[in-house]
């Protein structure tokens, strides 16, 4: 099932409204666990967005599937133009030709998909929380894997640690705004777009909020 952050107080699962007072941003992953439980921390709930999160299942996760996962997810609700649509995916097991182009420039309801790709992959946005960003091209996942374990101490795909993160968010935007796109608008190794993703659902929560919560007021260059 999607993971639903932050539900209102009207039920929205399932069910077709003319009315919502939220904006909401679904959010569908390559990943099981890693990418839905990072979007899952409870420093990106607040008031003025709802986040759907919608990982993966069964090995189903070629860019098609996660796009169709959105797509069926995206049906459940009446999308207005505050509505995002985004598909979190990784550039190291897919090749833009065959399958990450069926991606560009997809569109559900006349809403735009926005694409957070990780070249290689997402475990370089993690990295960023604790370094800059890599001066060369990282060779594959299983390099990124090992750097980002290196440099936080421990790390597990399926066991992300909130207070490990939420210190650095916004460091990880500010250095994954450092990403090269190629004309087809994916990001050139190493880059990622997962940034720009974290900083559209800052955006959406009042500072006030944030600053209750932890003390962390946007400070986005």
């Amino acid at each position: 099932m999607p993971r639903l952050r932050n539900k209102p107080s009207i039920s929205i699962s399932g069910v077709r409204r003319t009315y919502r007072d939220a904006s909401l941003i679904i959010i569908a992953c390559e990943g099981e666990k890693t990418e839905a439980d990072y979007f899952g921390f409870s420093f990106f709930l607040n008031s003025r967005v709802k986040l759907c999160i919608i990982p993966s299942k069964d090995g189903r996760s070629a860019p098609a599937h996660v796009l169709e996962n959105l797509k069926q997810e995206a049906g459940r609700y009446k999308l207005t133009s505050r509505d995002q649509l985004w598909v979190v995916v990784d550039t190291d097991r897919w090749p833009v030709e065959t399958q990450l182009s069926k991606l560009l420039n997809a569109r559900i309801s006349r809403i735009p998909v926005q694409l957070a790709v990780s070249n290689p992959c997402f475990e370089l946005f993690l990295y960023l929380h604790f370094a800059d960003m890599p001066s060369a091209p990282v060779e594959d996942s299983r390099t990124m894997e090992e750097r980002l374990r290196k440099r936080l101490g421990r790390y597990s795909k399926s066991d992300l640690i909130e207070e490990d993160y939420v210190p650095y968010i916004y460091k990880a935007v500010e250095e994954a705004q450092k990403t090269v796109y190629g004309q087809d608008g994916l990001p050139l190794n190493p880059g990622t777009g997962a940034g720009r993703l974290v900083k559209s659902i800052l955006a959406t929560c009042p500072v006030s909020e944030r600053e209750m919560k932890h003390g962390m007021p946007v400070s986005f260059s």
